[in-house]
């Protein structure tokens, strides 16, 4: 993805910015439906929120993919070692 993406510029920020704005707006979409709604503080969130719940997956993908993708990208072309 960063190789692709590394070559308009700013899309590359948003690339690595945006699972974790994905999650900081599940954070506060939960939160403030355990404040309105008295939602019971528990860890079994996705019974009360499954809307939430595609959003939280596709953020964890996409930061593994990146995680992945930036272990390729340290990488020294041509040595042959992909731990950089």
């Amino acid at each position: 993805m960063r190789a692709a993406v590394a070559r308009r510029g700013v899309l590359c920020g948003a690339a690595v910015a945006g699972p974790g704005l994905v999650l900081l707006g599940i954070t506060f979409y939960i939160t403030l439906g355990q404040v309105f709604r008295g939602y019971p503080p528990r860890f079994d969130w996705p019974t009360f929120f499954s809307i939430a719940r595609l959003p939280a997956w596709f953020a964890v993908l996409m930061l593994a993919a990146d995680a992945v993708l930036a272990r390729d990208w340290r990488a020294a072309p041509g040595s042959g070692d992909a731990n950089g």
